[in-house]
């Protein structure tokens, strides 16, 4: 191992943890789910008949619910002793997201139920706006808690406390979710 770089030992080192490894594969999970979310949404809303602007409101809202609540899982994810639990919290909100946009047949009420527009169609925007906060909130908690607990966890399996680690993880998280 003498013809290898320190940093090439220290990557492999990195990457050969399991509990890095989940974190990557989160960021990873949550790009790809909210790339559906941007392809999905567009067309699932148009039986609506909104303008662009309501339109562009709707997506809206998860980024800046995700913007709001990204400093509160931040400040979350470092009191608990495992931000792990928290990043599969954010998978499960992401879940029940996709489980009441879609909506799924085996529930009970109907997305479309609970307004009535003019021509007297049973329509509401309720559940997916909901959803679109769940998607918010699930992507912070996925994104923030897989960072916070990547960083804690490395430097706790022995790796130095300085900025050429945190830029390492910080670049192994970002290419995750680019891939993602």
């Amino acid at each position: 191992t003498d013809d290898i770089p320190p940093q090439s030992i220290s990557l492999r080192k990195l990457l050969a943890n399991i509990d890095f490894l989940i974190d990557i594969m989160a960021i990873s999970v949550c790009f790809a789910m909210l790339g559906f979310n941007e392809a999905t949404l567009e067309p699932h809303i148009r039986q609506f008949k909104l303008t662009p602007t309501v339109i562009g409101g709707i997506f809206l809202i998860s980024g800046v619910v995700d913007a709001v609540s990204a400093p509160i899982w931040g400040y979350v994810s470092e009191k608990v002793p495992n931000a792990q639990a928290l990043t599969f919290l954010g998978g499960i909100l992401f879940i029940i997201c996709f489980l009441i946009v879609g909506p799924v047949p085996f529930f009970t009420f109907n997305t479309f139920t609970i307004l009535t527009n003019r021509s007297g169609d049973f329509q509401s925007l309720t559940w997916v706006i909901v959803g679109q906060v769940l998607l918010g909130l699930g992507m912070a908690a996925q994104i923030i808690c897989s960072l916070t607990h990547g960083m804690k966890h490395t430097v706790e399996r022995g790796f130095p406390d300085e900025v050429g680690t945190y830029g390492l993880i910080s670049g192994l998280l970002f290419s995750s979710a680019c891939f993602g």
